[in-house]
């Protein structure tokens, strides 16, 4: 594993999501894969801050998710720059 703090960029893309347009970071509980919209072959780790940031105030809750297998968050990008630690991961999992 590598230990990395890169700020992410200040830009990020907006997503369509049950008609309401979001932007941020999206993150998931667990590794997802193309099946899930996820691109390319990196994995990073991303821990959040206890004290400022929580993943379940930013989740996304479908009503008509109960194949979904994983939970989601669109965290704004200054809230990750400002509380989180990103490591990318190099091994397979």
């Amino acid at each position: 594993m590598s230990s990395t703090r890169e700020l992410l960029p200040a830009k990020s893309a907006s997503f369509g999501f049950d008609g309401a347009t979001l932007q941020g970071v999206f993150l998931s509980d667990v590794p997802v894969d193309c099946n899930e919209g996820a691109q390319g072959d990196q994995l990073l780790e991303v821990t959040l801050s206890e004290c400022c940031c929580d993943f379940d105030y930013y989740e996304l809750v479908e009503q008509h998710a109960s194949s979904k297998s994983y939970r989601e968050s669109c965290l704004p990008v200054a809230v990750l720059n400002s509380h989180a630690e990103i490591r990318l991961l190099e091994e397979d999992l």
